[in-house]
């Protein structure tokens, strides 16, 4: 039985049950610890036991659990009031999902850091020294609340500039004098940061040692995929996905996701990359290999 493990991305979590159903296997999707699932963990020093009854009464022993998927972690609707004690909730049960596919002895597909599991969409800042020690470069960028640095730096790069946010995924053009004015009024409030991106816009998504690409135009540099491989296992992930821009001679990270949307990508994709995940599962060929895991501290 595989089971998929926190925010569900809809499109990806249909082809893998596609490809389990073709395979006769089995597949359970758990989003929440909430009210509706029966849980039960016990460890000490040695040894760790754990039993959860998920959708439909199915309930599952460490050994009954072959392959896990770790995606984006679920957090609360942010347009929502759901006040402290809701927040704090689900601030716990994060916590516990996260410390217990640390310790199943099973192959887990993004058995991540606690950065990414905490922070799931780290700023490119933080990518940063990994995406220059695999041999690729960022997109040129300022963080600031002086209107006059951040006007510069649009000036420098001939008015191409878009305000990327720290929390969020979207990134959105500064194109005109209204764009300007909610600019400024975000960097009242805090430094905004501003990205050039060059076009064209190409997404990558790494699972293991396969990348697969959102078009069929792959970006003109012959070892692009190794780079790209070579940043997963630096940032300890099987799974990730990548967003990349040609500039006139270098290959530009634009955002690099622990969690992979595979927005742009069509469903011949998505099978391919569902197939390639499920094949990671059944080799043990993930970077935190199966096992109980032992931490030195």
């Amino acid at each position: 039985m595989y089971l998929v493990l926190g925010g569900t991305n809809t499109p990806l979590l249909e082809r893998i049950q596609i490809v389990c159903n073709e395979q006769s296997e089995s597949i359970v999707s758990l989003v929440h610890l909430d009210s509706k699932i029966v849980f039960a963990w016990s460890f000490d020093s040695k040894d760790s036991n754990s039993v959860v009854e998920a959708a439909m009464g199915v309930r599952l022993g460490e050994q009954e659990i072959t392959g896990v998927l770790v995606q984006k972690p679920p957090r609360l609707d942010p347009a929502a009031d759901f006040g402290e004690q809701a927040e704090h909730s689900q601030m716990e049960r994060n916590a516990v999902i996260f410390a217990w596919f640390w310790s199943l002895p099973c192959p887990v597909i993004n058995r991540c850091s606690p950065v990414f599991w905490f922070a799931p969409r780290a700023p490119l800042s933080f990518w940063k020294p990994l995406v220059v020690k695999c041999g690729l470069r960022t997109v040129d960028s300022v963080f600031s609340n002086v209107e006059s640095e951040l006007r510069a730096f649009a000036s420098d790069h001939n008015g191409n500039v878009s305000y990327s946010p720290l929390c969020d995924c979207e990134i959105y053009r500064i194109a005109s004098e209204n764009d300007w004015d909610g600019l400024n009024k975000m960097a009242a409030i805090c430094p905004v940061n501003l990205v050039s991106i060059p076009a064209p816009l190409y997404s990558a998504c790494v699972v293991g040692g396969e990348v697969f690409w959102n078009t069929t135009v792959i970006p003109p540099y012959f070892d692009t995929e190794d780079r790209l491989r070579k940043l997963a296992v630096l940032a300890g992930l099987d799974f990730l996905e990548v967003r990349l821009a040609i500039g006139k001679d270098f290959l530009r990270v634009v955002a690099v996701e622990a969690f992979p949307d595979l927005g742009g990508f069509n469903e011949e994709s998505i099978r391919k990359i569902a197939e390639t995940l499920i094949k990671l599962l059944q080799s043990s060929g993930t970077l935190v290999p199966s096992g109980p895991v032992r931490r030195r501290i």
